[in-house]
Formats: structure tokens, C-alpha cells, sequence
């Protein structure tokens, strides 16, 4: 049962709430009253097509909302539990906001991506940004809601990165001290200032299972002198950040660009320090793949084999295989979703673009045999008339085959190195990836 109807900035609406009895069954009144508007305005909320008409002229955005009564569905209740979209008892929230550029966003009880669409991939640690949590929301906000996991409502590990390399990309805007940086940041330009000791603590008000290490990332390239500078910088910062309490484990990050007596040099130090695990920091910033890989290869020997070892930031299909060769047991990387934004999916031949139009008439899934949502449910032509018409549903589900690809992957090379035949694994899927697998 339709029990609201609230409409903002729709058409020639700017501001409606509708309440509705039982026993409603028909709207009237007469020609030109605006009974076709609340009738458009209620199917954009149950999903029909978003377009930049419906938004009321002068205005940034429309949006409605239509609450209903489940309490009589219990299918459907239960549906909304396995899936996680669960809101006020008995009931169900559907929001729909359209931007004037035509972009629309669905959400069902508040929610977009689910915690349990993360879990049907087989995510099972997911990372949080702690330069960006604290310039927004901030920390007041996730101490009052007692941590990143309530706040999200995920309850497997989080790892947090320090912020470093977020605020020595803002080269403009930083001024690098002993204590740590003074810089600007990005939302609104005031002056804000993160050191070792302070992002360790924002890393455990967030409650990070796995936080990283305060280090000084390099530019590529950059002379020996000035990285070795920055090197014992850093190794300063890791000894202040080791003193302070977090609740969860502490990774070291070993720094020193290309050079291969630095890298030694920060990955023993490191270890003599003693860390939960240790990563591989200033990689892919701008280097050549061969530099990226002697990289890894000049930390990764002087490293205990029997901690974790992350790789950060990376990487594509390949180096990820390349990387596990060469002992790397961890990794993030944007490229799953960002290429998703894009329209662009991973498959175990190379990147497709499902904006092409050969893929127009396409009923086949991304990748057969994917396991995926979106290969179980959608064919490519769908796909790329989603993100044709630049609805967010597209993007979303080319997101999850992507990350669905990338952990995938990881457990596949788990069960070629288990079996004794990562070696012609490794091999065989290089040799067959390309950039695009398009004809």
C-alpha cells in the first residue's frame, strides 16, 4: 500500500507531500490538474526512465520518494533482509533523484551499493581512505557513530590507508615539517595538518583492523639524495607511529622509488622495527612498468615471508599475477570501478568497452561462465544500453563483474600455487591477456 508521495523540483512541482489512506484506489480531477505528474513522478520512484526534463527549471536536481506499507508481503520483507536493504519494519522507502544533466541515482531504503552485494562477490576486507573520512564526514561524526564498521555496516576487516599519499599528491598545497604536513585541503582550502602520531589516531577512532603507517611518498622521478632525505623521514615517522595505540595491526611501508640500495635499506629497518605486515609503497606513480616491477623486486627479498606483504595501489590483471610471483600476497587498486564509470568490463582475454556499439545486438553475458550478478542476469546489449543512457544501474553492475573478476582471479592463483601450477598459470594467462580484447 502507497502510504506517501513526496515530490521536489519534478517538472513544474517544487515542493509536494502526498499522504494516502487505505482504501485509496483512484486519483481524479480534472484536465490539466497534474494528475499525469504524479503519476510519472511515482513510476520514476519504481523505476522508469530518468531524463533531464523532469527536472523543474532553475533547479539543481529532482527528486521523489514513495514510502509503501510491506507489512502484508512478507516475501518480499524477506527479501529485503537477504539482501540487506532492509529499513523501518513493515515498510519500504523507494528514492529516485534525476540531475539536470539527466543522471539518476535509485535507492531503496537508503540504500545504493549493499553491504551484502560486497559479500556476494566474495569481498572479504575492504579499505577505507583516511585522508578523505577526515576531511568528510570528519571525525566527530565517526566517533559518534563508534567506528567505520558501524557507519558503514560492515563487519569483516577494514584496512586503512595513513592519508600520506593522498596529501603528498597535493604538492601545492603541502608543507612538509618534522612533525608531519601542513597542508590545504581539497574540499574548501582551509589549512589542516597530519602528522604520525595524528594519523594513527584517526585510524583507530575509525577502527581499522589494519592500519598503515604515516610515510612520505616520492615523486618519480627524483633524485638519490632527495628520496634517501625523505627515506629516514619516514623511517622517523614509522617509530613515532609504532608508539601509538590502535586497536588492530600495523603495517610498515617500505619506501626509496627506483633505488635499489633505498628500497634494502627501508624494507630492514622496517623489520627491525617489527610490524603485523609490511607493504610496498611508492609504486606506481607515474614509473615505467619495468621500474614499478624492480621495485617490488629490490623490497620484497627483505621482507619475513611469514607476514603479509602488500603491494599498494596496484594493479592491472597481469601485474597482479606478475606481482604474486615475486611474493606479494596483497593489493588494492581503483581500476575495477574506475574502468566500471567508464563503461569498461574485464574479461580473462583483456578490457572490453561496452559502450561500442558491436555490442548493440549482443545477448550474451561480460564473460562466459562469470558467476557474477551481472553475467547471471544481463546480457551485454543491456549493458551498454545502460551506460549509453548513463543509467547508474549500468555502472553499478559493471562494477561488481569487475570486482567479482578481480577476487576471482586472486582465488584462482590461491588454488594454482596450492596445486603446484601457478608457474604455467602464470604463463598461460599473460601470455593471453591484452589491453582490449575487442577484434
Amino acid at each position: 500500500m502507497l502510504l506517501q508521495l513526496s515530490i521536489r523540483d519534478f517538472v513544474i512541482v517544487q515542493d509536494l507531500e502526498l499522504e494516502f489512506q487505505a482504501g485509496f484506489t483512484a486519483l481524479t480531477g480534472e484536465t490539466g490538474a497534474g494528475k499525469s505528474i504524479l503519476i510519472d513522478a511515482l513510476a520514476l520512484a519504481l523505476g522508469g526512465r530518468a531524463d533531464a526534463d523532469q527536472v523543474r527549471s532553475g533547479a539543481e536536481r529532482a527528486e521523489v520518494s514513495a514510502e509503501f506499507s510491506v507489512q502484508t508481503l512478507p516475501l518480499l520483507q524477506q527479501w529485503l533482509v537477504q539482501s540487506e536493504l532492509q529499513g523501518d519494519p513493515g515498510q519500504l522507502l523507494l528514492r529516485r533523484v534525476v540531475d539536470r544533466n539527466g543522471r539518476s541515482r535509485a535507492l531503496i531504503n537508503g540504500h545504493v551499493a549493499t553491504v551484502a552485494q560486497l559479500r556476494e562477490v566474495g569481498a572479504q576486507i575492504i579499505l577505507g581512505n583516511t585522508y578523505h573520512l577526515f576531511v568528510r564526514p570528519g571525525m566527530d561524526v565517526m566517533r559518534h557513530f563508534g567506528g567505520l564498521h558501524r557507519f558503514m555496516n560492515w563487519d569483516g576487516p577494514i584496512l586503512t590507508d595513513s592519508g600520506g599519499f593522498q596529501v603528498f599528491s597535493l604538492a601545492k598545497l603541502r608543507k612538509i615539517t618534522e612533525e608531519g604536513v601542513h597542508f590545504q585541503n581539497h574540499i574548501d582550502g582551509s589549512p589542516m595538518f597530519l602528522g604520525p602520531r595524528e594519523a594513527m589516531e584517526i585510524q583507530a577512532a575509525l577502527g581499522s583492523d589494519i592500519a598503515m603507517l604515516f610515510d612520505e611518498c616520492p615523486p618519480f622521478p627524483c633524485p638519490h639524495e632527495k628520496v634517501a632525505e625523505s627515506l629516514e623521514r619516514t623511517l622517523r615517522w614509522a617509530a613515532r607511529c609504532k608508539e601509538v595505540p590502535t586497536p588492530g595491526m600495523k603495517f610498515g611501508i617500505v619506501q626509496g622509488s627506483s633505488f635499489e640500495d633505498l628500497r634494502r635499506h627501508s624494507a630492514e629497518a622496517l623489520v627491525a622495527l617489527g610490524f603485523d605486515g609490511y607493504a610496498v609503497g611508492g609504486v606506481s606513480v607515474g614509473e615505467p612498468e619495468p621500474e614499478m616491477m624492480r621495485a617490488v623486486e629490490y623490497s620484497v627479498p627483505f621482507l619475513p615471508a611469514e607476514k603479509p606483504r602488500y603491494a599498494m595501489g596496484l594493479g592491472t590483471p597481469p601485474q597482479l599475477v606478475e606481482m604474486v610471483a615475486r611474493g606479494i600476497d596483497m593489493f588494492d587498486c581503483v581500476l575495477p570501478t574506475r574502468l566500471a564509470r567508464n563503461g569498461t568490463a574485464y574479461t580473462a582475454r583483456g578490457t572490453i568497452s561496452l559502450k561500442n556499439a558491436q555490442f548493440t545486438l549482443d545477448a550474451g553475458p561480460i564473460e562466459e561462465g562469470c558467476a557474477c550478478a551481472a553475467c547471471r542476469g544481463f546480457s551485454r546489449g543491456y549493458l551498454r544500453h545502460l551506460v549509453k543512457s548513463e543509467e547508474i544501474l549500468g555502472l553499478r553492475l559493471i562494477s561488481l563483474h569487475n570486482l567479482h573478476f578481480y577476487l576471482e582471479l586472486m582465488a584462482r592463483m590461491r588454488r594454482e600455487i596450492e596445486a603446484g601450477t601457478f608457474a604455467a598459470f602464470r604463463r598461460e594467462f599473460v601470455a593471453g591477456y591484452r589491453t582490449s580484447a575487442e577484434p
